[in-house]
């Protein structure tokens, strides 16, 4: 069962990073215009750029962690020329709807390190399990930290508070 709701989580956040930027279409240019654009890229992000509490450990799956006991997983994702409000501008009904999220809370936020960003919690059902799934989108102008986060809803309770704390201790460069 944990090992299902795992693969449902990469699996999730695979078809997601397919290369697009949320709601964004890219910026067509002419042959005659002389401007320059740099395409967002994906790219694992450094783990240290977070603090995870006891119990999560590094995934061999994927960039980022798990709490084996809870089913709780972070993928983290650094995107490169692109600042967290434009990611966060695709967070759209259609968003959620060709995912099979629904929306429960958007709230902007500041790190404990100055690191400004939104998160966004939805729910979602697979194999009759309810799921809570936390976006985190911060950053600069130029890079955003992207977090996924996601655990089974009965764990609500114990993990968000975990969760909160995660998104308070995120920072942008590891020797901060």
């Amino acid at each position: 069962m944990f090992f299902r709701l795992l693969l449902f989580s990469l699996l999730s956040f695979l078809s997601l990073s397919n290369g697009a930027v949320f709601g964004q279409e890219p910026i067509q240019h002419s042959a005659a215009d002389n401007s320059q654009y740099l395409k967002p890229t994906q790219c694992p992000a450094n783990l240290k750029l977070i603090t995870v509490p006891e119990g999560f450990v590094k995934s061999e799956a994927f960039n980022g962690y798990l709490h084996f006991s809870t089913g709780t997983s972070v993928v983290m994702t650094m995107v490169e020329n692109v600042n967290y409000i434009r990611l966060c501008a695709g967070m759209t009904d259609a968003f959620y709807a060709a995912n099979n999220l629904t929306p429960v809370l958007e709230k902007d936020f500041t790190s404990d390190h100055a690191i400004p960003g939104k998160f966004f919690k939805s729910t979602f059902t697979t194999s009759e399990v309810l799921h809570v799934r936390y976006m985190v989108f911060c950053g600069d102008m130029n890079h955003t930290l992207w977090l996924s986060i996601t655990f089974p809803q009965m764990f609500e309770a114990v993990v968000e508070p975990e969760i909160l704390a995660i998104v308070k201790s995120i920072k942008m460069k590891v020797d901060e």
